[in-house]
């Protein structure tokens, strides 16, 4: 047994998950430790008015660069990724301006559509948002297209402690929610530049400028369907996932928002650290095996069903004690916030399967049934909630709605995902 786990480990592809899961890992024991102490020195309110700006941002954050920066892991060449960096960089810049010029135009508008009315002058951290996620995006990327995954885990483990330990220094001096929203807004911006630290003593540094590659023009119509589908697909997708702290805020309260963004803060982390570390490095993987004619289908579903058997244990002590542990973990006023989470879990437990096979629809070229995917589960997930709510006007039961028909929709995905699949592999046997 122990032969055949050192045999396991020695794999490159499962040595990749286990650096960038281990600086997950930490990074995630560190948020989770300091969670009981954020959770008491804030409040669900100010939670909750945290939840909404995250949302927003997570939102627009595909928007920065038009997903440009997901195309840096295809080209065979180093010249022609540096080419689209460029690019991506350029337009995170270019749409900053244009989303501040919105802000100083529209502003009134633009924050009712985005339910931001008690944020005063903080919405204007949105062009920032833009471009230091478009910067973190770009550099990211290119630490996944060169492999240097040991920065990937780096960079998320002190990401992890600035940010926890700017919140908690914070609440102890003031309490309040705009602490907890500036430190949101300046996140991507603090892990550019701890990975730009880490890269200099790389030999496999980023220069975007002055590189010999194909004009931007011709790069960006050469990959344009990420733009066209891909950009969307995400910007959707974001909503879909974010709308219930934006429903939640609108049609209950802040503070049902609050309970909301604990239970999606605790159950993330087994997705962050074994679903996004398994992504991180699928990517590229996926990627290698559909150049090289390697069954694609295969390694789809020994990723998911490695997903399975890890998921079920943490996401099956929410479902059955999740109230409890919230209020132990975080305050009796965080109960209800467990009651969400349980349903919540099963929610998280599917999207966590999901993850090899929305990695693997990008580089199956798949982005129009992204997007066509994505507006159906949109309108489909509103509908279970705004059904739920005026049926029972109550909202443990709307997320509960919520969340069964966000697990079904991720059941179907990865069925269509393994049929596209296997029309790849037989494609490539011929």
């Amino acid at each position: 047994m122990k032969e055949k786990f050192q045999k396991l480990i020695k794999k490159k592809f499962i040595k990749n998950v286990f650096i960038v899961a281990s600086g997950t890992a930490m990074a995630q024991f560190i948020a989770l430790l300091s969670s009981p102490f954020i959770t008491r020195l804030y409040g669900p309110e100010a939670y909750g008015m945290m939840g909404v700006f995250q949302s927003v941002t997570l939102i627009i954050i595909p928007i920065a660069a038009l997903t440009y920066p997901v195309a840096m892991v295809l080209p065979k060449s180093n010249d022609e990724a540096k080419g689209l960096a460029k690019l991506s960089f350029n337009l995170s810049i270019i749409l900053a301006i244009l989303l501040f010029i919105s802000l100083l135009v529209f502003h009134k508008n633009l924050i009712l559509l985005l339910n931001m009315e008690e944020f005063g002058l903080l919405v204007y951290l949105l062009p920032l948002v833009i471009l230091f996620s478009g910067s973190m995006e770009i550099n990211e990327q290119w630490l996944l297209r060169t492999g240097q995954f040991k920065i990937v885990a780096n960079t998320k483990l002190w990401r992890s402690i600035l940010v926890n330990g700017g919140r908690l220094g914070g609440g102890l001096y003031s309490p309040h929610a705009y602490i907890l929203i500036v430190l949101v807004a300046l996140e991507n911006a603090l892990r550019t530049f701890l990975i730009k630290i880490q890269l200099r003593s790389s030999n496999k540094k980023l220069y975007i400028f002055n590189v010999k590659h194909k004009s931007l023009y011709k790069l960006a119509r050469e990959y344009k369907d990420f733009p066209m589908y891909r950009a969307p697909q995400i910007t959707i997708d974001r909503v879909s996932q974010n709308l219930p702290v934006l429903l939640l805020t609108s049609f209950f309260s802040p503070t049902a928002a609050g309970f909301f963004t604990i239970g999606r803060t605790v159950l993330n982390v087994p997705s962050q650290l074994i679903g996004k570390s398994i992504g991180d490095v699928f990517y590229p993987k996926i990627s290698e095996a559909i150049n090289n004619k390697q069954n694609v289908v295969r390694l789809i579903l020994k990723s998911t069903f490695g997903l399975f058997i890890i998921g079920m244990i943490p996401y099956g002590i929410i479902v059955c004690f999740g109230p409890h542990i919230f209020e132990i973990a975080f305050g009796k006023d965080w109960f209800i916030a467990g009651e969400f989470a349980r349903w919540m879990a099963i929610w998280s437990f599917f999207t966590l399967l999901d993850r090899p096979s929305t990695r693997a629809l990008p580089a199956f070229h798949a982005q129009r049934f992204q997007l066509i995917y994505a507006v159906i589960t949109l309108i489909v997930r509103v509908a279970s909630f705004l059904g739920a709510y005026y049926l029972f006007a109550d909202s443990t039961i709307a997320i509960a709605f919520f969340s069964i028909v966000a697990s079904l929709l991720s059941l179907i995905l990865i069925l269509i995902t393994l049929k596209i699949g296997t029309t790849i592999d037989e494609y490539n046997e011929v």
